[in-house]
């Protein structure tokens, strides 16, 4: 595992399924259409990164920075997003099914339109977020 910085970085269509970025920065990057099946993204900084239409299906995101994040029309089944900081960060028509949100800090985001069928969320903070339309 190698540490990486890949801030403010431009590489759409990005296929990276399975790869292990842990602790790697991605800060202002735009990674949109990615690829990033079962990708392992522990403790990275996406703060500012546009990451729409991504899949990132059983990604694993524990105590990411996700802090002003666009994500919108992004696959998220079944990604583990636990002690996740992603403040003001935009999830609108996000499909978050089965995912794990446990103790992850969403304020001020938007998840309008988003599915979140068994959602694991104990914990998390979801306060002044906008949750219109979503489904649970």
């Amino acid at each position: 595992m190698h540490v990486c910085d890949f801030s403010a970085c431009r590489s759409v269509d990005l296929k990276a399924a399975d790869a292990d970025f842990t602790g790697s920065e991605f800060i202002g990057a735009h990674l949109d259409s990615s690829q990033l099946q079962g990708t392992i993204l522990n403790f990275c900084n996406f703060s500012e990164a546009s990451l729409q239409e991504c899949d990132l299906s059983r990604a694993r995101l524990l105590s990411a920075t996700m802090n002003n994040a666009r994500l919108n029309a992004s696959i998220l089944n079944e990604v583990l997003l636990m002690d996740a900081k992603a403040g003001g960060t935009e999830l609108n028509d996000v499909n978050l099914d089965n995912a794990n949100l446990t103790k992850a800090d969403f304020s001020k985001s938007i998840f309008n339109g988003s599915s979140m069928n068994g959602v694991l969320d104990q914990d998390t903070i979801y306060d002044g977020a906008k949750l219109e339309g979503v489904i649970r």
